[in-house]
């Protein structure tokens, strides 16, 4: 499996001084994105990093239940 790569940019936010974190993981040629924004970039890159464990976890159990 290739190496996660963690991407983000930094959009203003609604309140002046409150910057928000648009965040993304490429994995090979596959993007995986929230259409949300972040108050931390940490807190983007966990809640990104946790829907693309539930994918994977989804689509290893559908191989799974085929075999």
């Amino acid at each position: 499996m290739p190496t996660p790569q963690f991407c983000h940019e930094i959009l203003k936010g609604e309140q002046a001084g409150e910057p928000q974190h648009k965040v993304w993981v490429i994995i090979g040629k596959m993007k995986f994105e929230l259409p949300i924004t972040f108050a931390s970039l940490s807190q983007g890159q966990e809640k990104v990093a946790k829907k693309v464990l539930d994918q994977f976890r989804q689509t290893s159990a559908g191989k799974a239940a085929k075999s």
